[in-house]
């Protein structure tokens, strides 16, 4: 992966290992509200 792009969507998996922490803490911001996210498909 070449770094974070603005306007890009990334899965939860993606967005781990760029922030380079678990995919649990991804969903923990995600579920709290402290990380935006929509859901496609």
């Amino acid at each position: 992966m070449t770094g974070i792009q603005p306007n890009v969507f990334y899965t939860p998996d993606e967005t781990a290992i760029l922030l380079r922490v678990s995919r649990e803490a991804v969903m923990q911001l995600l579920e709290s509200g402290q990380a935006p996210a929509i859901r496609i498909g």
